[in-house]
């Protein structure tokens, strides 16, 4: 057979043309058994960016040139040393482009599985691996969203380790990347923190990355909002970050009937759950030099870490433990043997239980 031809076959094979009901338990063993047999990761790295029919590609136009490299070198670093399955939109637009092309280029011989879940009928980017293609005769973007992250909240509890040795079963951390992105992006967003994946913004990517780099640097202006909620706080700048959201979206223009007190409503609420959950949110800022895979990290451990107080504070030892488990997994998969000899690997207090240790 003609080498050329059987490229194209094998990758029409990674297109998967779906109802958009599909059970999300299918899904995932067509991709880990019955189809693809794809090896169990130990992070899944979901990508949130712009997207659908109303994009503007003018706005990646104006993301410089450091920002982007920064961004796909990380981005394949974290991938390759971590075991991940990256998953995005799936589209062929600039910001999706440049993760499959950190993907393809940047991994130096490692496959990462690159997952794009997206419409029947929109452009996919070609650098993924696989594709999730569902179909409910709309184009309404809401209706994948809510589709992917069932799918990878159901990644993260229900794939397990190929190791039968392993004593402990802990959930695949899952971290979200924002890259840009516009309302829906908002709400894919507000999603996953209520779910407890720890968010890292790419600052200087326009959007909606833009606009939660000022609200994320409002939460940290004022030691009040430990007690008083962002609207108080904040006056005419709160009013600011509120229109800048709905300008983001037509359903908060007026445009789709939607009651405006409603809507304003929706996203005060959002807002206040983000501050409630600011210890989630990493800020990367490529030009001050630092590293996108050292943000991941950064903002997985994070989200250990506040387990670990949610178990101290319902004296929750068993819970305490599998947060031990997963701290001391991070230090493996992210090599940071430093910080297990100074905070895992201590020989302290191991005969003493969660209640006498820090009651």
């Amino acid at each position: 057979m003609n080498s050329k031809l059987q490229d194209v076959i094998v990758k029409l094979k990674n297109y998967i043309h779906l109802a958009l009901k599909t059970p999300p338990e299918q899904i995932l063993s067509l991709l880990t058994q019955d189809g693809y047999n794809l090896p169990v990761p130990d992070l899944i790295i979901s990508i949130n960016t712009t997207g659908g029919i109303d994009y503007k590609r003018k706005a990646d136009d104006n993301i410089h040139e450091k920002v982007i490299q920064a961004l796909m070198t990380g981005l394949a670093t974290a991938a390759r040393t971590t075991n991940a399955w990256v998953t995005t939109a799936g589209l062929n637009r600039a910001k999706v482009q440049w993760v499959g092309e950190a993907l393809t280029n940047d991994t130096y011989g490692v496959d990462v599985p690159c997952i794009g879940f997206c419409s029947w009928g929109y452009t996919a980017e070609p650098n993924h691996t696989h594709f999730l293609l569902f179909d409910d005769n709309t184009s309404d973007r809401k209706n994948v969203i809510e589709a992917r992250t069932k799918i990878e909240q159901l990644f993260s509890t229900n794939l397990r380790p190929r190791d039968p040795t392993r004593a402990y079963y802990t959930n695949i951390p899952i971290v979200m990347i924002l890259i840009g992105g516009d309302y829906w992006s908002f709400v894919a967003l507000c999603k996953a923190i209520n779910a407890g994946t720890p968010i890292v913004i790419v600052k200087r990517t326009e959007g909606l990355a833009a606009i939660l780099t000022k609200v994320f640097k409002a939460f940290n202006l004022n030691e009040k909002l430990q007690d008083d909620n962002m609207k108080n706080v904040h006056g005419e700048d709160y009013k600011k970050i509120i229109k800048d959201l709905k300008s983001l979206s037509p359903t908060f223009n007026g445009q789709t009937g939607v009651d405006t007190q409603e809507a304003n409503k929706i996203l005060e609420d959002n807002i206040e759950m983000l501050r409630k959950n600011k210890n989630l949110i990493v800020i990367f800022d490529a030009h001050k030099g630092h590293h996108l895979e050292d943000a991941i990290a950064d903002a997985l451990l994070q989200s250990i870490l506040k387990k670990q107080k949610q178990a101290i504070a319902q004296l929750d030892e068993k819970k305490f433990d599998l947060t031990k488990v997963e701290e001391i997994q991070w230090a493996m998969i992210w090599n940071k043997v430093e910080y297990a000899r100074k905070h895992i690997l201590t020989g302290e207090d191991e005969e003493f239980s969660l209640t006498q240790r820090y009651v």
